[in-house]
């Protein structure tokens, strides 16, 4: 599997915000699991145009989850970067942590009691 263009990164993240109902990954009877997966297709036809890595759907689909996992795990240190300095983080993972929200990066505090 090639490593994808920073095009079709940047292209990816913008054509998951537009279609936001692919993050959430929940059907109902206005979006079933053929809608995702048709909408997939067009997406990798998309991204397969843009130049870079050649992928499958299912590929592509792993490489969105990937994406998704990497960012989470640097949510804690783009929080930190973000109250240092006025850098931060690349723009795109800023809009995938925007997609992802705020629970699903940080998780649900808790209080635990140990001993």
């Amino acid at each position: 599997m090639s490593k994808i263009s920073e095009n079709q990164k940047l292209l990816l993240v913008q054509l998951m915000e537009e279609n936001n109902k692919l993050i959430k990954g929940k059907f109902d009877s206005s979006f079933r699991k053929t809608d995702a997966d048709n909408l997939w297709a067009e997406l990798t036809d998309i991204l397969m145009g843009a130049g870079g890595a050649n992928k499958t759907i299912a590929q592509w689909r792993k490489t969105w989850s990937d994406l998704k996992v990497d960012t989470k795990k640097k949510a804690g240190v783009i929080g930190d970067n973000l109250r240092r300095t006025e850098g931060g983080p690349p723009p795109e993972e800023k809009r995938i942590v925007g997609l992802l929200g705020q629970v699903s990066v940080e998780g649900i505090e808790s209080e635990v009691e140990v001993g």
